[in-house]
């Protein structure tokens, strides 16, 4: 779990107990590989959007939430 010479703080192991699988027709039509099908990328919100409107309070606001991640991001990705 090495990443750039830093080791994990913390681990979280995962034990399934019933896995299902799709039928592969669901996969097949939903288009997933073809890319025309896409939403166009500048219509989906940010994921500062959607933190904010998830957590939906006035101390987390989309600003907040945007310079939170981007200070994550650059200090403490690694």
């Amino acid at each position: 779990m090495k990443a750039k010479e830093k080791k994990p703080l913390l681990g979280i192991g995962v034990e399934v107990e019933e896995c299902f699988i799709h039928c592969a027709k669901a996969f097949k039509r939903s288009k997933v590989w073809e890319t025309d099908s896409w939403e166009d990328k500048d219509a989906m919100p940010s994921i500062p959007v959607i933190l904010s409107d998830h957590v939906n309070s006035t101390e987390f606001t989309t600003e907040i939430i945007k310079k939170g991640l981007q200070e994550s991001y650059e200090k403490r990705l690694y």
